[in-house]
């Protein structure tokens, strides 16, 4: 692909704001910030972005609607709900491969290019060169910290052996639940000599001051899901405090069977969330932290999460010239343009001679009511959903007509 450049717009590093600027792509890489090419696609009365890192998602788990009935002491109860219910059994009906594929369009279409997938590698891994986003596939793990986990890997020392080895991170769940069990976590960790800074640990409903300063000290990385622990436990972990012993905090949706529609939404609920928790503001500078340059850092993506020269060309656009504000405000009618590696992959039609000039073809698609195209067949998956669910399905986080 030739060079090409978008400009006008209101550009995100997003370690700072950069009015009335433009951002180049040379192949599958940013070649500058505030420079033109030669094909030039003006966005005025946008912001620009990098794309955003979901930094907790449950892929299989992508379909509609909630199931539970909490606050559950555990996740375990929760699950047992899950497995019971009539959605889990429709859910069953539909392969693997096309379950993360409305996952990867669910992430792709709100902007979030790269993804946490959290189950074992013998599941994702013949899946993910199939998807339309990058799923992480570097990684060690365990299920969950506690003598009830799900037994993913080779137990948790030597997964996290195996991240230090490879420097890759090793992703687990942490005190998702109130028992005595559950608020061991970090005492296991510790014991296991497995809490450092390639740690990356999810929920952290139940840790004590002890645990975040424990968490800090060993520079380990905490991810946040407030849609799916408000949902299942009614509360969340206590984010301001582990802010403020400096641990570097991203977002996840978790699967929207318990957590958030999407990115996006997921982001407004942690600022509305945050707010009625502690009576003060998470910037939205602070939040677009959490979906770009955060989970970047903890799970080890180098060049992702920023736009910068030989940054990859993740990049997104939406609506509005407000920078940090416009992306937290955004919703998915907002979001104007996607590029994965370079390439256009989703967008409002008046993105189509970036399309074209890419050599990408593109259907047309209404999403939210807004018209769109995409080089992907996403109505042919939703087709075969409705198929497999036996009747017309409609899921919230797809809504494409």
């Amino acid at each position: 692909m030739e060079p090409y450049s978008l400009s006008g717009a209101t550009i995100v590093t997003p370690s700072e704001c950069m009015a009335d600027s433009s951002v180049r792509v040379r192949g599958n890489n940013i070649d500058a910030v505030d420079e033109k090419a030669e094909f030039d696609l003006p966005l005025k009365d946008t912001t620009i972005s990098p794309a955003f890192i979901n930094a907790h998602d449950h892929l299989l788990g992508t379909y509609w609607p909630k199931v539970g009935h909490g606050p559950y002491p555990t996740w375990r109860e929760w699950d047992i709900d899950l497995k019971a219910s009539d959605v889990y059994k429709e859910r069953s009906k539909i392969s693997n491969e096309d379950l993360y594929l409305l996952g990867s369009f669910r992430n792709l279409i709100s902007g979030a290019l790269t993804v946490s997938d959290h189950v074992p590698h013998t599941l994702n891994d013949p899946l993910i060169p199939k998807m339309p986003v990058r799923i992480i596939r570097d990684y060690a793990l365990a299920h969950e910290v506690s003598r009830y986990d799900l037994k993913w890997g080779d137990g948790v020392a030597k997964e996290h052996a195996k991240a230090v080895a490879k420097d890759i991170p090793f992703i687990t769940h942490i005190e998702e639940g109130f028992d005595e069990e559950s608020k061991r976590g970090i005492d296991k960790l510790i014991r296991d000599k497995a809490l450092s800074d390639h740690t990356v640990l999810v929920h952290g409903l139940a840790l004590s001051a002890a645990d975040t300063k424990a968490i800090a000290r060993a520079q380990a990385h905490l991810v946040w899901c407030p849609t799916s622990n408000m949902f299942m436990f009614d509360r969340t972990g206590d984010v301001r405090a582990w802010r403020k012993n400096g641990i570097n905090v991203s977002l996840g949706t978790d699967s929207p069977m318990s957590g958030g529609i999407n990115i996006l939404e997921e982001m407004r609920f942690a600022r509305d969330t945050y707010a009625a928790r502690y009576g003060e503001t998470l910037s939205d500078r602070d939040i677009v932290a959490m979906v770009t340059v955060n989970p970047a850092k903890a799970l080890r993506l180098t060049g992702l999460g920023t736009l910068e020269k030989n940054a990859t060309a993740d990049i997104i656009a939406v609506n509005g010239t407000g920078g940090y504000r416009a992306l937290v405000n955004a919703g998915l009618r907002d979001i104007r343009l996607v590029i994965h590696e370079g390439r256009p992959v989703y967008g409002d039609e008046m993105c189509i001679p970036l399309f074209e000039q890419c050599s990408v073809k593109y259907a047309r698609i209404r999403v939210a009511g807004v018209a769109k195209v995409t080089s992907y067949d996403i109505t042919g998956l939703l087709s075969r959903i409705r198929t497999s669910a036996g009747y017309s399905k409609e899921l919230p986080f797809l809504p494409i007509y």
